[in-house]
This record gives C-alpha cells, structure tokens and sequence, in this order.
C-alpha cells in the first residue's frame, strides 16, 4: 500500500485498528497491535492516525493481559514508538 502512495488508506486503517483496541480475544488483539505495529513503521509517528499521544494510554492495560501474542506485539509496538520518539 506505501509503495502505491496510499498512506492516507493506511492513516484511515490504523484509525479503524485503534478502535478495535478493545478486542475480547487475545488472538484477535494481538493481530490487530501487529498491524498498528507495521502501519506505524511504515508511515511514521508523525502521520499516524490517531496521533501516538492517544494510542499510548489505550496500549498501557494492554499491557496486563497474559497472553503471548498480545504481550509480544504490544512491547514491540511501544519500542518502537519509543526508539522513533527518540529520533
């Protein structure tokens, strides 16, 4: 999608992602993390949709949920914003 030029489809998915932060199942969730995950690699911190101020309060109880993949793409998630925050 960023090699075509649609970083504005991909600003409107991670808006749709981050509403589904919420999710019931752990799988579910953890999928959708990874996904805001290579969004935010792709387009930056800078055009994220919502803004990195927002997502970061919704990620921190995330944080307390045990399972694997959740715990691993959420850490992932705020390393990443936290190694590009830096820059």
């Amino acid at each position: 999608m960023y090699a075509c030029g649609e970083e504005v489809l991909m600003g409107r998915l991670s808006m749709g992602l981050f509403e589904c932060l919420g999710e019931e199942y752990p799988e579910v969730l953890g999928s959708v993390i990874g996904s805001i995950r290579s969004i935010v690699n792709v387009i930056g911190m800078s055009k994220m949709t919502p803004p990195i101020r927002d997502l970061l309060p919704r990620l921190a109880p995330i944080l307390r949920n045990r399972h694997e993949k959740v715990q691993e793409n959420v850490i992932d998630l705020i390393g990443r914003i936290a190694e590009r925050g830096a820059d």
